[in-house]
This record gives C-alpha cells, sequence and structure tokens, in this order.
C-alpha cells in the first residue's frame, strides 16, 4: 500500500526504546501517488530541516491547496530531485539518521501525472452529518483550502501546492477529500485539548494531532535504523518480483506485516492471501499478519453470494492455523 499514514502509525507505533533494523517496503502502481510520497517523506526526513520545521511543511504539502513562499521554494528543490528519480539518476535520498530511503523506479516511471479525478456533489452530505460548529470548520476549510487552526492567520500562504495540481492547473483531489478520514478522531480531540484547541475547532486539533505525528516520524526514522524501500509495480507482480528479484532487498518469509489495501476488492481473497502474499510472511513470528482492507466488496458482492465464498475463506482460516503453529 502506498498509503502515507499507515507508514506513518507504523513507524511511530514502534517501542521507544526500539533498537533493532526495521525494513519497509512501501509500493504503489500510481505514478501521481509515487511521486507525491517521495515529495513529503523527502520534506520530513531532509537534514537541513529540524522536526518540528519538517512535519508542518509535510503536512501543508500533504493536506492545504496554498503554501508560504519558503515552502514553495522548497518544493520547487524537490521537484527537481523528483525529475532526475525519474530519469534514473539516483537509488536513494540521504536522511539523518542510521537507516535510508531508497527509490526504485524505472526510467519514466513517473512521465504520466493523473488528470482531475471525476468530481460528485459529496459536501452536502458530509456537511449534514456534522455537529455545527464542526459545519463550520469543515466550510472554512473548503473555502481556504488551508488546514490550519481556525483563528491562525493564513494570509503568508500565497502559493499553491504543486503537488495537488496538475500541470495544466486542475486540482487533482476528488471532491470528498478530507484530511479527516482515516484519523483518529478520539486521539484528535484529546491531541487537540492538551493543545488548548476546542473541540469545535475540529481541523484546528487535527492540526495540532497530525504535526505531533509527523514530528514524532521524522524523530524516529533519524533516531531508529529504519530502511524505506520506495518501489512503483503492480501488487499483483510484487510476490513474484521480490521472490526473485535481486532489485529488492526482501526475500521470502521475511515481513512480519503485510499491507494489502483493498487489493482484496479486485482479486480473489484465497489468491492474495494464500498464494501470493502468505509465503512472504515470517514463519517464525507467530504475530505475523497480513492486513486488508474490504472497502468494496459489500457492492461487488451481493450479500446472497458470500455463501460461495466460505470455502475459500475455510482455506484461509487453514492455512493461518499451520502458520501459527509453525
Amino acid at each position: 500500500s502506498g498509503d502515507l499514514r499507515n507508514l506513518i502509525r507504523t513507524v511511530n507505533g514502534l517501542p521507544e526504546d526500539y533498537a533493532g533494523q526495521c525494513d519497509i517496503l512501501f509500493n504503489d502502481i500510481n505514478p501521481f501517488v509515487v511521486g507525491y510520497n517521495i515529495v513529503v517523506l523527502w520534506a520530513l526526513l531532509n537534514p537541513s530541516l529540524e522536526p518540528d520545521e519538517a512535519a508542518e511543511l509535510a503536512l501543508h504539502l500533504m493536506y492545504s491547496s496554498m503554501l508560504t513562499p519558503s515552502m514553495s521554494d522548497f518544493l520547487s528543490r524537490n521537484l527537481s530531485v523528483l525529475h532526475d528519480l525519474n530519469r534514473g539518476r539516483h537509488s536513494s535520498v540521504a536522511t539523518t539518521g542510521e537507516g535510508k530511503l531508497v527509490i526504485k523506479l524505472q526510467p519514466g516511471d513517473l512521465d504520466v501525472i493523473m488528470e482531475m479525478l471525476q468530481s460528485k456533489d459529496y459536501s452536502d452530505r458530509y456537511l449534514n452529518a456534522l455537529e455545527p460548529a464542526h459545519r463550520l470548520g469543515f466550510t472554512h476549510y473548503r473555502s481556504s483550502g488551508i488546514l490550519a487552526p481556525f483563528s491562525l492567520d493564513i494570509s503568508t500562504f500565497s502559493e499553491p501546492n504543486r503537488l495537488l495540481y496538475s500541470s495544466t492547473g486542475d486540482w487533482l483531489l476528488r471532491d470528498s477529500a478530507n484530511p479527516l478520514y482515516c484519523w483518529d478522531a478520539t486521539l484528535t480531540f484529546d491531541y487537540g485539548e492538551k493543545c488548548g484547541v476546542s473541540r469545535n475547532d475540529i481541523y484546528g486539533c487535527l492540526f495540532f494531532y497530525l504535526k505531533n505525528e509527523l514530528v514524532t516520524f521524522a524523530k524516529r526514522v533519524r533516531e531508529f535504523h529504519i530502511n524505506i524501500t520506495m518501489t512503483k509495480l503492480d501488487a499483483n507482480d510484487l510476490p513474484a518480483i521480490i521472490s526473485s528479484s535481486p532489485m529488492l532487498s526482501f526475500s521470502q518469509r521475511c515481513f512480519d506485516r503485510i499491507e494489502l489495501s483493498n487489493l482484496v476488492d479486485y482479486v480473489s481473497p484465497s489468491m492474495v492471501l494464500i498464494e501470493s502474499w502468505a509465503p512472504l510472511l515470517n514463519c517464525h513470528n507467530k504475530f505475523a499478519a497480513i492486513l486488508v482492507y474490504f472497502m468494496n466488496w459489500q457492492r461487488r458482492h451481493p450479500v446472497e453470494l458470500d455463501i460461495n465464498l466460505l470455502p475459500e475463506m475455510e482455506e484461509i482460516l487453514k492455512y493461518t492455523s499451520i502458520m501459527a503453529r509453525t
């Protein structure tokens, strides 16, 4: 999965006294997502920035439509890094930590930039379910495009965040895009309260919560031995590539966690879990697991047909039982 939120929460979930080596394979087939992830990670791990400054820059690269001039200058410099990576000039980006950020791309992998995605009117339906104060916060965020506390002066954000626009100026995110999605609301409100922010200012709470998460991530990658390898490969082909290609420093039975996003929405669960990915789990770790996300399963598989999947699920459960005893 190429979801930065999962990468950040994974690293931040390591024990504070972690002394091992953590190797992460971070893959996505979408060229826009890969390029976006490279720039945001480079912002977080850049040796010229302190973690606090790096976290705030990364936060706005991820969620704000406009940037300050200094942030825009940083993005301009790093787009040239992205260009060099796309031409095969570099395979890794230096950081201040013991680990490294390795980029495994083929020349031209990032040539294609996504066009503006089809828009639907999600905003009115979303507003209907919010508390009154949160509706005001959502409307303020939608009108300003800046993820920040409600009272913050955002007049210095005068430069477009080119990570979120196409080369022709089209807005690349869906109408339903919302920085609140997939972050824990309880943790967000609790951290906002610690920072003296009212829960009514929902995006202010989110700003401080995400900044803390990003600071923690930046510090841990700099202080721990964490290697992140980024690739742009089809997830269906990746297991075979890992098993046979010297390009990747991974092998069969080496992963303690495998996160597959919603791959099972499009490929048979037994094929995904047993035939392709289960052989890559660490058989010496009884807690090794594959994490999957059924985002569109209900829509693609009517309830009356679910009974046909029982043999597959029984096979999966049988296999996981064997793995637990190994």
